[in-house]
């Protein structure tokens, strides 16, 4: 009966909101729009972020849906910052005993003058199915732009899965989506930003997300956002800085399946 009720979970949740990707975790930006986040980097977030670290860092997050454990994202991600471009590693595992999804990424990025940036990752893809016993897996990339039009206006554009790679696995197919993101940053001051975004999934309904970040004494973070999949999912998010670590926690609540909540932590190294 469980498995079953797992099932029909994944089914709502893949179908309510396709552009997201079960093993893709969240960004820590608000309500999810953190295509045009020029501030901070995450796993399988817009990978030209990347070109904007200046230090080594590393971080580890956590998200569960809906109050159930075996719908669990867990990522973990490394960047390093070098003389030509940055570097990232990215790995994130959703799912239970007898379904998982497991992706892996090494991303490249580089700023190019203090206006554009532009990044890559190459990703791996894999699933697990008990009934056959076995992995299968794909190669896809994903590809970044971010750009400042001002101090106060940040751009952002990325490319998940352009190529519409899926696996195909004994009668069956497992496709991954294939989302175009476009967004945009407004800093009102130095403490106030609002952030908009829109996702495109080819065979799905367009993503909305909108949401402002405040800011109090440089280490406290308020956040505050809704986004549309169909659905209003209204969300709040919390984040502090001390020294050199962040802590943001995030959630949402979806009207029909419930609590989605996050929390991620984020240490940036001492440079050389």
């Amino acid at each position: 009966m469980k498995k079953i009720t797992l099932s029909l979970y994944i089914l709502l949740f893949t179908s309510m909101q396709a552009q997201i990707s079960n093993v893709v975790p969240n960004s820590q930006s608000t309500a999810n729009a953190g295509v045009s986040d020029m501030q901070r980097w995450s796993a399988f977030a817009n990978p030209a972020a990347l070109s904007l670290l200046e230090e080594a860092e590393a971080g580890l997050a956590f998200e569960n849906r809906y109050m159930l454990s075996e719908l669990s994202t867990k990522s973990i991600d490394f960047a390093l910052p070098t003389k030509y471009f940055n570097t990232g590693i990215s790995a994130s595992h959703f799912g239970f005993a007898t379904y998982h999804e497991l992706m892996v990424g090494v991303g490249f990025a580089r700023d190019f003058s203090s206006r554009f940036s532009f990044g890559v990752e190459f990703n791996y893809f894999s699933t697990y199915f008990a009934e056959s016993n076995r992995y299968s897996g794909i190669f896809f990339p994903q590809i970044g732009l971010q750009t400042r039009l001002s101090p106060s206006i940040h751009l952002g554009f990325s490319v998940f899965n352009p190529f519409q790679s899926h696996i195909v696995y004994e009668q069956n197919i497992k496709r991954l989506p294939s989302i175009f993101s476009l967004g945009g940053s407004y800093f009102f001051s130095d403490a106030l930003v609002g952030r908009i975004q829109v996702d495109k999934e080819i065979s799905s309904n367009y993503r909305f997300a909108a949401g402002i970040e405040y800011t109090m004494l440089e280490r406290l973070q308020f956040k505050a956002g809704v986004e549309d999949a169909g659905f209003l999912v209204p969300s709040l998010g919390f984040g502090v800085i001390t020294g050199r670590l962040r802590l943001d926690l995030n959630t949402g609540l979806h009207p029909i399946l419930g609590l989605v909540s996050s929390a991620a932590v984020r240490y940036r190294f001492h440079s050389r």
